[in-house]
C-alpha cells in the first residue's frame, strides 16, 4: 500500500477476481474466529481447500493466459 502512495502501481485486468476471493475468505474467517475465539479442524480444513481452489483456479487462469 505505501509503495503505490509514492508511484502508482498497475494490476492486471483480471486483479479484481483475486481481491474478491481475499474479500471472501476475511468475511468467512471473521464470524468463524469471533464464535469460539479459536478456528476448529473442519473449519480449517475447509478454509485451506477454499485457498488450495483459489490458488489452482489463479494459476490456471495465468497460464491460459500466457497460452493465448
Amino acid at each position: 500500500g505505501i509503495t503505490s502512495l509514492v508511484k502508482p502501481v498497475q494490476l492486471p485486468p483480471d486483479s479484481w477476481i483475486a481481491l474478491l476471493a481475499m474479500f471472501f475468505f476475511t468475511m468467512l474467517l471473521w464470524p468463524l474466529a469471533r464464535s469460539r475465539r479459536t478456528v476448529g479442524r473442519l473449519e480449517g480444513a475447509l478454509l485451506l481447500l477454499l485457498y488450495i481452489a483459489i490458488l489452482g483456479w489463479t494459476v490456471f487462469h495465468q497460464i491460459q493466459a500466457s497460452v493465448s
